[in-house]
């Protein structure tokens, strides 16, 4: 029997050095251990899989009060290639689709940009229609 309980991230943006670690904790029990415990879980029955992970830009470009969650979204794209490297019988693949109408994306287009000064890259999302809804996402996929 498979059992995962969810965890609710806070989507605030601060400063890495002002994070609440407990927040940090939720992203990696959401983007880290959930996925692994569900995985090793189905070990058993995992042969010639394909496995997919949805990925972000932010594992890969540092924002500013976006710490927690690119911490998050890298440790998981780490785990995704270590478990691709490691399983040559599994397909594993990250999937990104881009800006997604989230809790996280949501608080970052609603700062100022003395609050979030990366605000502008997300508004333009906004502005230019290009921000996904996740329905929308989820169809990509």
């Amino acid at each position: 029997m498979i059992t995962l309980s969810f965890v609710q991230v806070n989507p605030g943006l601060s400063s890495l050095l002002n994070i609440p670690l407990e927040d940090l904790e939720q992203a990696f029990a959401l983007d880290v251990v959930a996925p692994l415990k569900l995985l090793q879980s189905l070990s058993s029955r995992l042969h010639k899989t394909r496995i997919l992970f949805i990925g972000s830009y932010s594992s890969q470009t540092p924002r500013s009060h976006w710490s927690v969650y690119s911490i998050g979204k890298a440790a998981q794209l780490m785990a995704a290639r270590c478990l691709k490297k490691e399983n040559e019988n599994l397909k594993v693949g990250i999937f990104y689709p881009g800006a997604v109408q989230t809790d996280i994306f949501q608080s970052a287009v609603s700062k100022s940009i003395d609050e979030f000064p990366d605000q502008p890259d997300y508004q333009h999302f906004v502005d230019t229609n290009t921000v996904k809804t996740p329905i929308e996402a989820g169809k990509q996929i």
